[in-house]
């Protein structure tokens, strides 16, 4: 499981694990070089990915950096990760409508590692869509959540989903609150009151 926050959110997130089954494999650093222009503070230039598996012994890991200067060397993968020539400028899978869109090869780097062809992944915060569309060029099946509405239209262009093609649910407010039970553990509890999502 991959976990993306800015530093701002990162100690809520971190205590929150701390009560789950979860273990911490890796804490990685996305380098970008854009940010929010700040005159009294450092501009806020990464994100943090948290990279967490239920079983230590067992999980998806497969690196693909190898070091042309060492042919032989086992490919690897560090926990600091930047891609010079990007930027959200250039982005041909940037799309109007949300606010927050992590750029694709991100999320591929991500599915490649972890899973394999054929394999479920899971969004529970889907967004614009992004890791749909990243899921269906690596040929991954995907369950995509998304609580706001308006955001549907955005994820099924993105993700360029065709209703004929693929099932989409897609429920109301009202019955989300009719239908959902109330969660039943302290974290839970805690996720939702924090984030209010």
């Amino acid at each position: 499981m991959y976990i993306i926050s800015g530093w701002n959110n990162l100690i809520d997130i971190l205590n929150v694990i701390k009560k789950t089954n979860f273990t911490i494999i890796n804490h990685i650093i996305w380098s970008f070089k854009w940010g929010v222009y700040a005159k009294k503070k450092y501009v806020s230039s990464h994100y943090h990915i948290l990279f967490l598996v239920k079983n230590k012994k067992n999980y998806i890991f497969k690196p693909q950096y190898i070091n042309p200067k060492n042919k032989k060397g086992h490919p690897y993968e560090k926990d600091v990760w930047n891609w010079d020539n990007y930027h959200r400028g250039n982005d041909p899978d940037h799309i109007k409508g949300h606010p927050c869109q992590l750029p694709l090869m991100l999320l591929e780097k991500m599915i490649i590692i972890s899973s394999n062809k054929e394999n479920w992944i899971g969004d529970i915060f889907s967004g614009s869509g992004g890791t749909l569309l990243a899921c269906k060029k690596l040929e991954r099946n995907c369950i995509s959540i998304e609580k706001i509405p308006d955001y549907l239209k955005i994820i099924k262009k993105k993700a360029k989903i065709i209703n004929t093609e693929n099932k989409i649910k897609n429920i109301e407010e009202e019955s989300i609150e009719k239908n959902i039970k109330k969660p039943e553990s302290k974290i839970e509890n805690y996720w939702n009151k924090k984030f209010k999502r």
